[in-house]
């Protein structure tokens, strides 16, 4: 096999790591190694179709793996399918089970209009849209004009929930191995507005709190999981 990715470990003893690569044929799929040999043999046999990631969880156990297009988690022993997601190009299970963090194409955000939370009113907000559309229409056609940044979602294993992050996006994101549920992801900007890129780390406590009780925190959305991309 190579170009070995996703590299996890599938044991307490951490002989042996869980991985993806490319088959012969040039697949993708998983595989074991044996760190004490260096044996490499095909892994979750349920898993016959290539695909782009893999991301386990071996408390919940659960797994997560996704193609170009779409995801699904399910069982980590016999691979039955908990949910499918359309759309969803990376999904990654926390230990506890709950929660899977999720990652998709966000809705276009315009170079030139880029905001955090607006809190202009909505005759502020039409002269400024005016304003930028003229300016627009005055750009030749090579100008980039829109964004389509990377948005994180939540998928509440509980009752099949899922909500948008609207306070950062970002992508790569991992659950950091703590008790309490922090991520860790590459951020691409905060509160609609592109960053320099950088390492992120927050604590989604408080957040997954209130969704638990009914209540949407700033910042974050509840979202149609029919319509993934909707603003």
């Amino acid at each position: 096999v190579s170009s070995p990715r996703h590299l996890q470990p599938w044991d307490d003893k951490g002989q042996f790591i869980l991985m993806t690569a490319l088959d012969p044929a040039g697949e993708r799929h998983p595989f074991l190694l044996d760190t004490a040999t260096g044996d490499v043999q095909p892994a979750l046999p349920w898993l016959t179709q290539p695909i782009e990631e893999l991301h386990i969880s071996r408390k919940a156990k659960l797994a997560c793996w996704s193609t170009k297009t779409d995801s699904e988690v399910a069982q980590l022993q016999d691979g039955k399918t908990l949910q499918m997601l359309p759309g969803i190009t990376r999904a990654v299970p926390h230990d506890a089970g709950q929660w899977i963090a999720l990652e998709t194409p966000g809705a276009p955000i315009s170079h030139f209009d880029q905001k955090a939370w607006d809190q202009s009113t909505p005759e502020q907000r039409a002269r400024e849209e005016a304003r930028r559309d003229e300016w627009l229409k005055r750009q030749p056609d090579w100008v980039s004009k829109e964004a389509k940044p990377p948005e994180i979602q939540l998928l509440d294993m509980k009752d099949g929930a899922r909500y948008r992050v609207t306070a950062f996006y970002g992508d790569r994101v991992q659950w950091y191995p703590y008790k309490r549920p922090y991520l860790a992801f590459m951020m691409w900007g905060i509160e609609g507005k592109q960053l320099n890129q950088n390492v992120a780390f927050t604590n989604m406590g408080e957040r997954l709190r209130m969704l638990g009780t009914g209540q949407i925190p700033l910042g974050i959305e509840r979202v149609d999981a029919a319509t993934p991309e909707t603003p």
